[in-house]
C-alpha cells in the first residue's frame, strides 16, 4: 500500500494527503498503520491528533506506528501525549519503544542513563 501512497503522493499531493488522513483514521488496523506509517510524508502541525489518538489503539503495531508517526518526540512537546498513551497499553510488547523514540534510555556502559551529559 506504500508504494501507492508514494505514487498518489507524486502525482497529486492533495489527494494523496487526503488518502493518508483518511486511512490514519480509519478503523481497520491495517489501514491505520499504513496511514500512519505514510503521515510523517505530509504532516502538518495539527496533524499531532491521529498519532494521539492512535497511541491508545488496541493494536499493538497500530500504537508502534503512532510512537514512529511523532516526527521529533524529543523536541516537540505535543509528543508526550502520544509517548504517555502508547507506554500506558496493557500488554504493549514494545514498552521501550516509546521511550527510545525520545532518544532517552539506558545506555551501555560509563554512561549509562545519559545523554549528552545530562542525567535524566
Amino acid at each position: 500500500m506504500q508504494a501507492e501512497i508514494a505514487t498518489l503522493l507524486v502525482a497529486d499531493p492533495v489527494a494523496g494527503r487526503e488518502l493518508i488522513l483518511e486511512l490514519a483514521r480509519s478503523i481497520a488496523p491495517e489501514r491505520r498503520r499504513a496511514g500512519l506509517q505514510a503521515l510523517g510524508s505530509v504532516a502538518e502541525a495539527g496533524d499531532v491528533g491521529l498519532p494521539e489518538k492512535a497511541a491508545g489503539h488496541l493494536d499493538s503495531d497500530v500504537r508502534l506506528m503512532a510512537i514512529e508517526a511523532v516526527v521529533d518526540p524529543a523536541g516537540d512537546d505535543r509528543a508526550f501525549p502520544v509517548l504517555v498513551a502508547a507506554s500506558m497499553q496493557q500488554g504493549h510488547s514494545r514498552m521501550s519503544s516509546p521511550i527510545a523514540a525520545t532518544g532517552y534510555g539506558p545506555e551501555p556502559g560509563p554512561q549509562r542513563g545519559r545523554r549528552g551529559g545530562a542525567m535524566i
